[in-house]
């Protein structure tokens, strides 16, 4: 009897990426694949006894390629799959090579990746769990959600601590910070080239040449992830409240930090179920992120759940994102202008947003679930 395929998936530990890894080794037993799920990420001396055991025909890790591993030196085809340039506070891009396929969850230029570098790549978007992520009649609880992660305020000290370049001060990271928040960088057209062309220009608004090679990885850290989140979250939150007060946000403990979001914290909801649930019991789910393919837009999709989607200025959204989904027809759209508006008319349409919901999950079925992304990697992997 022939011995059937086999994929090691690999992940770091977080509950997030235990249900992407579950879902989509569920995925693959539905094709006859026997897929291994693990987390964290093992180093190389405990990758080569699992190699040595499993030999699977090869792996997929979330966020790490095979230069960034060390010691194991076994041969295996192996599939980066690329969701953030930075996890837990570690960036993701140093030693970047050596995978026989990369795979990216956003445009790789929003990473600072230029792709013609790469060998081979391909994009792979998240997949939904239809056992899990389904319709389901449901009243709703609330008018509005919001799923994700949230930073609480910087520290004082942190902010009012000096930002220097070869030991001249030019200002604080407070004053940084408000000019950050203030300009028109965030989530719809974002790039980390952005971020980093800010601090240059602000630190050459105040006499100092800096090169962006010079950039501190803490001072990076705090703008392209800490600060960037908290505006374009704050923004999006507020908008919410601006609409009604009948709201939720979902999330790790940062909600709590900051008074206007406290009172509607509905917790860290980790078991997938509780997340279909509340996708299913709001009205409408926000989403804001730099690209629509995202895993809370297509999930809150599978439920029959209206997914309020923020509009991305690229070119590229038509192709990967138009071709299955459309504003009014599978989900409504809005950027800071209309957020108000946009919420207002489809909070007073009860069918609309039915319509909606129904068509977005039949899309979900028929093209996004993880069964679908097992198919392509399988494809993939043969083509390489």
């Amino acid at each position: 009897m022939a011995r059937r395929p086999r994929i090691a998936l690999f992940a770091p530990a977080s509950p997030l990426y235990v249900n992407v890894l579950m879902g989509l080794r569920a995925g693959f037993a539905e094709l006859g694949v026997d897929a291994h799920a693990g987390w964290p990420l093992p180093d190389g001396r405990l990758l080569t006894a699992f190699l040595g055991n499993f030999r699977p025909d090869a792996i997929l890790e979330i966020n790490r390629c095979r230069d960034q591993i060390t010691g194991c030196d076994v041969p295996c085809r192996h599939l980066a799959w690329m969701q953030d340039f930075q996890y837990d506070g570690q960036r993701l891009l140093d030693r970047f090579g050596g995978s026989d396929l990369f795979y990216f969850m956003l445009p790789p230029d929003i990473y600072g990746i230029d792709p013609a570098t790469l060998p081979a790549w391909r994009y792979l978007w998240p997949g939904v769990n239809p056992d899990i992520h389904r319709p389901k009649p449901t009243e709703p609880l609330w008018d509005l959600s919001l799923i994700g992660h949230m930073y609480p305020p910087p520290p004082e000290a942190v902010m009012q601590a000096a930002v220097e370049v070869d030991g001249q001060v030019v200002g604080t990271f407070a004053a940084f910070a408000d000019a950050f928040l203030a300009s028109s960088i965030g989530y719809a057209d974002i790039r980390l080239g952005a971020v980093h062309g800010f601090l240059v220009d602000e630190c050459a608004r105040r006499g100092v040449t800096l090169s962006p090679k010079a950039l501190d990885a803490n001072a990076l850290f705090l703008f392209d992830e800490v600060l960037l989140r908290i505006k374009d979250r704050r923004a999006v939150a507020d908008a919410m409240l601006r609409v009604s007060s009948n709201v939720r946000f979902f999330g790790n403990l940062g909600w709590i930090l900051w008074p206007d979001y406290a009172r509607r914290y509905g917790g860290e909801l980790v078991d997938p179920h509780d997340l279909a649930a509340a996708y299913r019991s709001s009205r409408l789910t926000v989403n804001n992120s730099a690209w629509p393919l995202h895993f809370r837009t297509l999930d809150a999709m599978g439920c029959g759940s209206v997914v309020m989607i923020n509009r991305v200025r690229r070119p590229d959204v038509d192709e990967h994102f138009h071709t299955d989904f459309q504003p009014g027809t599978h989900y409504v759209d809005y950027d800071a202008t209309d957020f108000g508006d946009a919420a207002a008319r489809a909070l007073r349409d009860d069918a609309a947003r039915m319509r909606m919901g129904a068509a977005a999950a039949e899309v979900i079925a028929r093209k996004h679930l993880w069964r679908h992304r097992a198919e392509q990697i399988l494809a993939d992997l043969d083509a390489l």
